[in-house]
């Protein structure tokens, strides 16, 4: 199995409600862009989690994406369990590689 090196840019952040992380794989055509945000208004305060790409249907006259293409999404109970979820759907995504980080 080959690992994929994972940084969330608040992983050291113990009040951060939201995260992201953002890598390149070659059996995967686009950026992963895989984030997490704790619901603020839920009484138990899930945790949603999606993996997304850009959606190169979607072109501005540039020809940059105008929105993103969730491959996963979820909704968990803490932090820990949705950052194992996005490890787990990036896996399944890439064919059964290991995210590390």
């Amino acid at each position: 199995m080959t690992a994929i090196a994972m940084k969330w840019e608040r992983a050291t952040d113990n009040t951060a409600v939201y995260d992201h992380a953002e890598f390149d794989h070659p059996q995967v055509a686009q950026t992963m862009c895989p984030w997490i945000e704790k619901l603020q208004n839920c009484p138990d305060r899930r945790w949603v989690y999606s993996v997304d790409v850009p959606d190169t249907r979607h072109l501005d006259r540039n020809g940059y994406p105008q929105r993103v293409r969730s491959l996963a999404t979820g909704i968990v109970y803490d932090r820990h369990e949705a950052v194992a979820a996005v490890e787990e759907a990036i896996r399944r995504i890439v064919g059964g590689l290991t995210v590390v980080g």
